[in-house]
């Protein structure tokens, strides 16, 4: 590699070029029917042991970093169905949970009433159409096909007074029964993964940042009947631009049918997860009349 191609990669343009083609993989999942559709046991990734290890690690960390107090206003960005809406809200003066997808936000909307949190004020929008005026100590953002667009971590600095924190995919996403059907019914090689994390990071970084990144490997473990399974690994498919006709579907399904039991299919994803902390005060100072990022 050349000097000249070396200094490049140093630049915020190169990495908001390179994210280009990743956003391009990520629109079909920015549509509310996607989300809405996952929404029905979205919610039971809550019973896999990593998943919650993950989150209280997460949980933790913003803790022992201060970016959750109990004076502080948090954004949760796409919050899905607030699986951790519900934990800042016990630890923070208020928060704003938006996300595109009204099934989502109907299961959220259920868990405050049944933990009795009234701090949360829920907004449904798309988030690249949402306006806002306001600014938040802490910025959250978790696992949206958003963070495919580098331009939006831009966004996210520009309303947070303190802290972005992120957590996204982080190169490996492997679902070995969704990729067997891909290639046994499709003749497709069925790739989740991408760079996630580490585009965002090495972004901030050539923008004079120098986030702490924080890495988490392990199983996504689900359980569900056949037809919700099929309808989950549809929804995926179809938003990659398969076409499934009913004679295909149908075979899927009796492939799905013989690796049951009972009628239950029990299946898990490996993956690698990143979770990023960046306190803007470490850089700007507490009055944000520190050194330039430029000057790091």
């Amino acid at each position: 590699m050349t000097k000249r191609k070396i200094e490049e990669v140093f630049k915020p343009d190169f990495w908001l070029n390179l994210s280009k083609s990743e956003n391009k993989k990520h629109k079909p999942f920015l549509s509310p029917t996607v989300w809405d559709t996952m929404s029905k046991d979205y919610d039971d990734l809550e019973e896999s042991e990593f998943y919650r290890s993950l989150k209280a690690d997460v949980l933790s960390e913003m803790e022992k970093r201060g970016a959750i107090e109990s004076n502080f206003s948090v954004i949760d960005v796409c919050c899905g169905t607030g699986s951790y809406t519900v934990e800042f809200a016990k630890r923070v003066k208020e928060v704003l949970a938006i996300d595109i997808s009204q099934g989502m936000l109907e299961q959220l909307k259920k868990k405050l009433e049944k933990l009795s949190l009234k701090n949360v004020e829920v907004i449904c929008d798309d988030w690249y159409k949402f306006n806002t005026d306001r600014s938040f100590d802490t910025v959250f953002v978790s696992m949206t096909p958003v963070l495919g667009d580098l331009e939006q971590i831009d966004r996210f600095l520009s309303i947070s007074r303190r802290y972005l924190v992120i957590v996204h995919w982080a190169g490996l996403r492997k679902n070995e029964l969704l990729e067997e059907i891909s290639q046994k019914f499709f003749r497709k090689q069925y790739k989740a993964s991408s760079p996630g994390i580490v585009l965002i990071f090495n972004y901030l970084f050539s923008k004079g940042w120098a986030p702490d990144l924080k890495f988490y490997h392990g199983y996504f473990e689900r359980k569900s009947r056949v037809e919700r399974v099929w309808e989950r690994f549809k929804t995926r498919l179809l938003a990659k631009g398969y076409r499934i006709s009913p004679k295909k579907e149908k075979d899927v399904l009796n492939f799905l049918r013989d690796k049951s039991k009972d009628g239950i299919i029990e299946y898990k994803t490996k993956v690698r997860i990143g979770a990023l902390f960046l306190n803007k005060e470490v850089f700007l100072g507490k009055n944000g009349n520190g050194r330039s990022r430029d000057d790091l």
